[in-house]
């Protein structure tokens, strides 16, 4: 059973890995469209944004990435340390809430990212601008991930289940 776990957290790394790769491809291709117009002044404001947002958004996803590892490596050892002392339990408890909320975070700043891209996408069709496909791929590249990461909170919340009655069985 703790080698399908492993697989499966191994599997969310890989996929938490390609969301980092797609907000960085999203940041750089918007600042290059970015950089290819310079009509419009009241559509930078909200390309800024989204330039922003992006960029924050892969970078609390690399963060998110290095606590996620060290929360999996604390909570195993503290699993199988719960067996010498008690204070471990409370400690895996801990971190399961810490995880679950970091996910919970990173889920917040992609909304955030789709919603100011709707709105440049708003003011593009205001404007009768052509629409370029930069606009329906950052679009489509946000809810993406504001969606796996909602799964992915909600799978957070069902293996916290697993892995507090895992060490509520060992101590």
């Amino acid at each position: 059973m703790l080698e399908r776990q492993n697989m499966h957290d191994f599997r969310r790394l890989q996929m938490l890995i390609e969301i980092i790769y797609l907000s960085i491809y999203l940041s750089i291709y918007l600042s290059i469209y970015l950089n290819s117009r310079d009509e419009y002044a009241i559509i930078y404001l909200s390309i800024y944004l989204s330039i922003y947002l992006s960029i924050y958004l892969s970078i609390y996803n690399l963060i998110y990435l290095s606590i996620y590892l060290s929360i999996y490596l604390s909570i195993y050892l503290s699993i199988y340390l719960s067996i010498y002392c008690p204070m471990f339990t409370f400690m895996n408890n801990f971190l399961i809430v810490i995880f679950s909320l970091a996910i919970y975070l990173s889920i917040y700043l992609s909304i955030y990212l789709s919603i100011y891209i709707y709105i440049y996408n708003f003011l593009l069709s205001t404007k009768r601008l052509h629409m370029s496909p930069v606009s329906f791929l950052s679009f489509f590249l946000s809810f993406f991930l504001s969606f796996f990461l909602s799964r992915l909170f909600f799978y957070s919340v069902s293996s916290s289940d697993l892995y507090l009655q895992f060490s509520f069985y060992i101590s």
